[in-house]
């Protein structure tokens, strides 16, 4: 097993508990039986996920979760990038609980990390299934 860091980044966003998500990346690479060396998950301001979003990915709004294999071979080397803010008013839109689509940006991330697309309708309803499965696990 391989370790697992977080990183609140947010300057209005603190106190977030972070062994929960720590639980939550191993549980999602031990489920899809995926090894990984470390992965990292960084709790960001939405402006830096945008400014992230148009350097790398040369994409021009404004997104919820980025995620960057750092190693093509072997055990997953990852950074997993969550905007708090997105998180924030997503919750709010889809009428659950911040923590609960805090949890789901995470799973989302971390399928991303093992190898899972979500460029096609086959792959996203693939991705709201291995989601939804997640969630429940861990009872959010």
């Amino acid at each position: 097993m391989g370790s697992v860091s977080v990183f609140n980044e947010h300057s209005r966003h603190q106190g977030i508990k972070k062994r929960p998500l720590v639980a939550l990346v191993r549980s999602v690479f031990q489920t899809e039986n995926v090894p990984y060396r470390y992965i990292n998950v960084i709790l960001v301001e939405a402006g830096h996920l945008l400014e992230m979003n148009r350097q790398f990915l040369h994409h021009d709004f404004d997104t919820d979760v980025i995620t960057f294999p750092l190693q093509e071979n072997g055990p997953v080397e990852g950074e997993i990038y969550i905007s708090l803010d997105q998180a924030k008013t997503q919750a709010t839109e889809f009428n659950v609980t911040f923590e609960n689509e805090l949890n789901r940006l995470v799973v989302h991330g971390c399928l991303h990390l093992c190898g899972y697309n979500d460029e096609t309708e086959k792959e996203i309803q693939m991705m709201r299934k291995k989601e939804e499965f997640f969630l429940l696990a861990s009872g959010s």
